[in-house]
């Protein structure tokens, strides 16, 4: 029987949520910070984003509860619409329709990536608003065995974290270290 370890997603990395600069002062807009929206992604076709429509100032950024992200930050829209990902191919930030992961070294950009696109339809599913819907919080991820070559992933809802879905990750395999942050065990 495969032992499942359980962890959230926040071991794979930091959540971090976006802002925007009050759209009423011009100075915060026009800089050259790369300010990353939702709009930006809907007809996005790549993995990795370098800027959107717009960019923000220092003054813009300094105004508002917006975080600058590294390269390799997983960019994940929680609301209007739920699900699109791109990962930063630079430094960025976004606006409060995200809930990016800014990846640890014990995780790998790529395979949040994958995670998070492979579990749109589900975590899509946990949002709720009247006005439109929303996931708040952090997915929690459960790890599984690693099934040769190709990486497995399920999902089912969790009473304890009712906005996000529980997301089944494999372990690892012969040396190589599972994505949670050295919660789980290396197989060897």
């Amino acid at each position: 029987m495969t032992e499942w370890i359980e962890c959230t997603l926040d071991k794979l990395g930091e959540i971090v949520g976006g802002a925007t600069p009050s759209t009423k002062c011009e100075d915060y807009y026009g800089g050259s910070i790369p300010w990353i929206t939702p709009k930006d992604l809907s007809s996005f076709k790549g993995r990795y984003i370098t800027s959107g429509e717009r960019n923000i100032t220092e003054k813009g950024l300094a105004s508002c509860s917006a975080q600058m992200m590294p390269k390799d930050a997983v960019l994940f829209t929680s609301r209007a619409p739920i699900g699109y990902v791109a990962i930063a191919s630079q430094s960025v930030c976004t606006n409060q329709g995200f809930k990016s992961i800014v990846v640890n070294d014990k995780a790998d950009p790529l395979f949040v990536y994958y995670l998070l696109k492979y579990n749109k339809d589900a975590i899509e599913a946990m949002g709720s608003g009247t006005t439109f819907k929303e996931v708040s919080g952090a997915p929690e991820c459960r790890q599984g065995s690693w099934p040769g070559t190709a990486w497995r992933w399920r999902c089912s809802k969790r009473s304890s974290a009712p906005s996000w879905p529980v997301l089944q990750l494999p372990s690892g395999a012969a040396g190589q270290s599972c994505p949670c942050s050295g919660r789980c065990r290396t197989y060897s």
